[in-house]
């Protein structure tokens, strides 16, 4: 399997209002809700795109947010994009990569939902789903570069999905098509992504990346103090009539883009 961009993570000050605008505005539901991130002193829940997935994270309300990474970012730039999760076919490879940057987490679950430790470079179990992250400093963002096996699975949001439905039955929203990251160097960023997670660059003159199936990455400058991260999130439209329409929320610019395979 290619690289694929499988999941993107909001951070949000409140996490069941930013979850009820999500699930009416994109016509899904609540997926998932890991109790496993509680140990970041945060909640949160996953909603299905397609086979891709909106995470959206929020300090507990019993926990001081300042001691979370989650509330520092809250404290800093406000509601937004967090986290963007690649699915890579060789994390042992991908790390050996980027073995000269810094991890600032790792991690995985088996089947059985069972936590597991997962260390930088050492192999990669057979069964479940291992990831590590990336600071935002060499990335752009906070990134989790993600091995899953079986392959279609992905067992950060649990495995009903796919028994229920792979695809989603949304009527509005297919996969996740295109992710807009700020960053201050987004020449140097969007290097570092092409040579080290197998992503493609189209144009020499352009900071956009694209993984094999289709969905693009993009980097560019901060437009003001504020913005960081992922700011733009384009998703497949699953209906007509919402075809290039956009709004925002909890500080992200959602679209809805034609899907050059399907019939709209």
């Amino acid at each position: 399997m290619p690289t694929r961009l499988r999941q993107i993570a909001l951070v949000a000050n409140n996490l069941e209002s930013t979850v009820s605008t999500l699930t009416t505005t994109l016509d899904t539901t609540v997926i998932e809700r890991d109790r496993g991130v509680a140990k970041f002193g945060l909640h949160n829940a996953l909603l299905q795109l397609g086979d891709t997935f909106l995470e959206i994270v929020s300090p507990l309300p019993n926990v001081d947010p300042e001691t979370t990474a989650g509330g520092r970012y809250l404290s800093k730039f406000g509601e937004g994009g967090y986290m963007v999760l690649m699915q890579v076919d060789d994390l042992h490879e991908v790390e050996k990569n980027l073995s000269t940057l810094q991890t600032i987490h790792s991690g995985g679950k088996s089947r059985e939902y069972v936590s597991r430790k997962h260390s930088p470079h050492q192999k990669v179990p057979l069964e479940g789903i291992t990831g590590t992250h990336y600071h935002p400093r060499d990335m752009g963002c906070i990134i989790e570069a993600t091995e899953s096996s079986p392959k279609h699975e992905w067992l950060w949001a649990g495995n009903e999905w796919y028994q229920n439905d792979p695809l989603g039955s949304s009527t509005r929203c297919g996969c996740i098509a295109r992710v807009e990251i700020a960053t201050k160097n987004p020449n140097e960023i969007s290097r570092q992504w092409e040579n080290n997670l197998s992503l493609t660059r189209r144009n020499k003159t352009s900071n956009s990346l694209w993984t094999d199936d289709g969905s693009e990455i993009t980097f560019r400058k901060p437009l003001h103090g504020g913005e960081n991260g992922p700011v733009a999130i384009d998703i497949f439209s699953r209906s007509i009539s919402l075809l290039n329409v956009s709004t925002v929320v909890c500080g992200v610019v959602f679209k809805f883009v034609p899907n050059k395979n399907s019939k709209l």
